[in-house]
């Protein structure tokens, strides 16, 4: 493992760093390699940071867009975009996780939501990998 590790040839992975279903944590086919130098998911702060650091126009929440295929697409403000904010959703593979506990209605309602949604991502991301050793 170190060998491949330290051989200089990037033959290790990191990440993934985005939103996940909580389920993949726990599949074998998750890890790529025993050892991975950085994992996380996202990752959102309370409302009050929002508003203590952004302009207003940062303190809207995304727009959620239903697509054909029943996902939901988010697209955030502008100031959001600009800190690199990274979804709750991956249109496609992974339904948003915000809205499974409902539209979110505003502001603080979005952050309670994401810190719920942090919660789980986190535990089963922690959960997954030590089922593993």
């Amino acid at each position: 493992m170190w060998d491949r590790f330290a051989n200089g040839k990037r033959d290790f992975t990191d990440g993934p760093y985005n939103i996940q279903n909580p389920e993949d944590f726990f599949k074998d086919s998750f890890y790529n390699y025993g050892f991975n130098p950085e994992v996380g998911s996202v990752g959102f702060p309370i409302a009050a940071t929002i508003r203590a650091t952004m302009p207003q126009e940062g303190w809207q929440i995304p727009i959620f867009t239903k697509l054909s295929d029943g996902y939901v697409e988010e697209v955030s403000n502008l100031v959001w975009t600009y800190h690199k904010y990274i979804p709750y959703s991956n249109p496609g593979t992974i339904h948003d996780q915000i809205e499974l506990y409902g539209k979110a209605k505003d502001l603080d309602d979005f952050y309670e939501k994401a810190q719920l949604v942090n919660y789980i991502q986190y535990r089963a991301l922690l959960e997954g990998r030590t089922s593993r050793i």
